[in-house]
């Protein structure tokens, strides 16, 4: 992952070409690696389908990446999956504002970005829970918003299941997002 050199808005990041992935985080471009790995998407699209009907229950929806967030002029991210429970977010082609939670499966070429650059853009967009998950070692890390830091919740492994303290009615099994 690569910064670009030039303060980027969000109308630069709307004119750059569809056919690669960019994200700003403080006016700093960063070319995205080109396309997850079948591993990484597996676990996205389990989480999803499982928190699919829970959210929806809730009044919320559950958008994976590409979809943007743009959390400021200046900041437009995609992250793996995010749940927004205010309509009034949602756009066309964006979301505007803060999701309630947003998770970020970690490999080696992003995780500096997501446990830093995008740690502190979420914290100070407000995001209340943020999730790490580590497909490599099989953990779901449970970051809670408290004032405008984020504190370890919990961590989680396969053996584990969860119980997600935004959507309290619903229980993830850790073994099965994590099966091969």
């Amino acid at each position: 992952m690569e910064a670009l050199s030039k303060i980027y808005t969000w109308d630069d990041y709307q004119k750059l070409p569809d056919d690669q992935r960019f994200e700003i985080v403080g006016g700093r471009l960063f070319a995205m690696s080109p396309g997850p790995g079948t591993r990484h998407q597996e676990i996205v699209t389990r989480l999803c389908a499982s928190l699919h009907s829970q959210a929806k229950s809730a009044g919320c929806r559950v958008f994976v990446a590409p979809t943007d967030f743009k959390v400021s002029e200046h900041s437009v991210v995609q992250p793996d999956l995010m749940v927004v429970c205010n309509k009034e977010q949602i756009h066309e082609k964006y979301i505007d504002g803060s999701p309630s939670l947003v998770v970020e499966v970690l490999s080696p070429s992003t995780q500096a970005h997501d446990r830093v650059r995008k740690l502190r853009l979420y914290s100070q967009a407000g995001v209340g829970e943020y999730w790490l998950i580590q497909p490599d070692v099989g953990t779901l890390e449970i970051l809670r918003l408290d004032g405008n830091e984020y504190n370890v919740a919990l961590t989680c492994t396969a053996e584990d299941e969860f119980r997600s303290p935004t959507f309290a009615d619903w229980t993830l099994d850790l073994g099965e997002l994590f099966a091969d």
